[in-house]
């Protein structure tokens, strides 16, 4: 079997049933009962409490990942959709649908749900083909649209709140980027540069980035615990460059240069996550994970194509989300896998506890 580079897949063809699944000792159980459609993103935000997104579904968990159960939340289906809780019972998702984002948000872990729909300034009649979303508390939170136009072009709107979601404000962004808010409000919004904001959008300043080396593209993520990591293409190697301030955000410099095994194309951010020993960058090539030193941790049980990974606070409870297709001989009979993967020591080893599949012939 050939392993090929993981392509989106709309839709998987798969049966649909509203109980959750759980997981049997030594067994990872397909989701098919839950959803028709393949994972968007996921997140551990406690040690028992856990989302997946997928395109029609919210599956949430309160023991770690060994049951998933579903979530009607009344927001269009799509693949342009986020979410984001800040503990077990207050969460929001967003979902784009044309010119308008429906947001709904929860005080309950999801029993009951208050929506509302917001549109951009200037928002193209295409409408938008990304959304992130970030609480830096209950209070304060943003949600960043990335318009749906051609790769030359990186365009988007904020929407910020700081009534927790109730109310939002709509404004143009510098680019279109992946936002990170701090308890405040303070919003920061990484897309192939760095800007940051105090007064939820009105005003934007633009970080300078000292990279080291040639550098053919770089794709910023938001600052992790005080470290902004940066992909970076270098002619056909990728690294990942930590960078760091002094000046609380003004400038970031000093990388720590990471070279990795996998590589990617631009606009594509390596999964970082931060542990209580610093953060903690993730191959894209299975078993690597490697900490600001260099230091390769060579996860046991981690497979390829990581996407997201998440810890809960105290650092040894985490959730990761890969995907990777398979082919045989000459890209025939190929099959594309989403997997969820859970630890409990502090990412030294990992279990898969739900995956995504489907064939394609």
């Amino acid at each position: 079997m050939k392993r090929v580079p993981f392509v989106p897949i709309a839709a998987f063809v798969l049966a649909l049933s509203g109980c959750g699944i759980a997981q049997q000792p030594g067994d990872a159980p397909t989701v098919s009962e839950l959803t028709d459609a393949a994972p968007i993103d996921a997140a551990l935000v406690t040690e028992t409490f856990g989302w997946v997104l997928t395109p029609d579904r919210l599956l949430v968990s309160q023991d770690g990942g060994a049951t998933l159960t579903p979530l009607d939340v009344p927001v269009p289906a799509g693949e342009v959709r986020a979410a984001y809780f800040v503990d077990a019972s207050t969460g929001t998702v967003a979902a784009a649908a044309g010119e308008s984002v429906t947001v709904a948000t929860t005080r309950n872990g999801g029993r009951s749900w208050r929506t509302t729909t917001v549109r951009g300034p200037a928002v193209s009649p295409a409408g938008y083909s990304s959304l992130t979303i970030s609480f830096g508390d209950g209070a304060h939170g943003a949600i960043a649209a990335r318009a749906a136009t051609s790769q030359a072009f990186s365009l988007g709107t904020i929407f910020a709140t700081t009534d927790g979601g109730a109310n939002w404000s709509a404004r143009q962004a510098p680019e279109a980027g992946v936002v990170r808010v701090e308890p405040g409000g303070r919003i920061w919004l990484a897309g192939a540069t760095l800007h940051s904001s105090t007064d939820q959008g009105q005003n934007w300043a633009r970080s300078e980035l000292a990279l080291a080396g040639p550098v053919t593209a770089a794709a910023v993520t938001p600052p992790l615990a005080g470290t902004v990591p940066v992909t970076v293409l270098t002619g056909e190697r990728t690294e990942v460059q930590l960078l760091t301030t002094t000046d609380d955000g003004r400038t970031w410099g000093q990388p720590a240069r990471l070279p990795i095994h996998g590589r990617t194309g631009p606009g594509v951010r390596l999964a970082v996550a931060n542990t209580p020993a610093g953060p903690v960058v993730y191959d894209n090539v299975a078993g690597h994970a490697y900490r600001r030193d260099g230091t390769d941790l060579r996860p046991s049980g981690l497979t390829e194509g990581v996407q997201t990974v998440t810890f809960a606070a105290g650092g040894q409870h985490g959730w990761a989300l890969a995907s990777h297709g398979t082919c045989a001989a000459d890209k025939q009979n190929c099959r594309y896998t989403h997997i969820l993967l859970a630890t409990t020591d502090g990412g030294a080893t990992w279990r898969t506890t739900a995956s995504w599949s489907r064939q394609v012939t």
